[in-house]
């Protein structure tokens, strides 16, 4: 992979990771809010941007071929490792973390950061997928866009994303945005514009074939 190439393109957006640390009739317990006797574990990362995300998918990608077909396999738990190492970016524990000339946790910066308790990389690993639509998401998404681009024309109470698109719709030619600024966007928002942007082109399909039908009736 090409670091430094990854690591210009990362997005400088950053967000922070709270988890509360106790000792509970002898056993370590972890807690989502501050709790009386128990330590405060702060972990900053940055935020998954659409060229992150596709980078290291890419890397963590695979061919597996059968006898009469090919897969992509994705290694997950690779990626999850990659997360780590790449979007990392500070944490208040004693032990300082360093970097390497291209701005990646160097070895043992990175082992320090494995060494962590499970449920806390668990915590943060998760994160990763933040940036994901949820099925509910598309289900809004897709029933909004389509009274967007139908007769409608527009949309009540409208999804941010669907706000979103509306919004950049208005800039230069669509977006006004080049490909570097789509790669440094956030994921999440650049599938929900791909996924509107799909919708706009099948309403619009759809409308061509109705009136071609309509037109065909009249002209008998």
């Amino acid at each position: 992979m090409n670091w430094q190439r990854f690591i210009q393109c990362r997005s400088s957006s950053h967000f922070e990771i709270r988890l509360w640390c106790g000792i509970r009739n002898g056993e370590v317990s972890f807690y989502r809010h501050d709790t009386p006797n128990a330590d405060c574990i702060e972990i900053s990362m940055y935020e998954m941007n659409f060229y992150a995300w596709e980078m290291m998918e890419t890397e963590c990608s695979g061919i597996v071929k059968s006898a009469h077909e090919q897969f992509c396999v994705k290694d997950y738990a690779k990626m999850c490792l990659m997360y780590l190492r790449l979007m990392f970016r500070e944490w208040n524990l004693d032990c300082p973390m360093t970097f390497d000339e291209y701005g990646v946790l160097d070895d043992p910066s990175f082992e320090r950061l494995l060494n962590l308790h499970p449920q806390i990389l668990e915590k943060v690993t998760d994160t990763m997928y933040d940036g994901t639509l949820t099925q509910e998401d598309e289900e809004v998404i897709a029933r909004q866009s389509a009274l967007l681009f139908g007769k409608a024309g527009s949309v009540s109470n409208p999804h941010p994303m669907i706000s979103l698109y509306c919004t950049l719709s208005e800039m230069w030619e669509k977006f006004g945005l080049n490909y570097f600024d789509l790669m440094k966007m956030p994921l999440r928002e650049k599938n929900a514009l791909r996924m509107i942007a799909r919708m706009e082109g099948q309403m619009r399909a759809q409308q061509i074939e109705a009136n071609t039908k309509s037109t065909g009736r009249r002209s008998r």
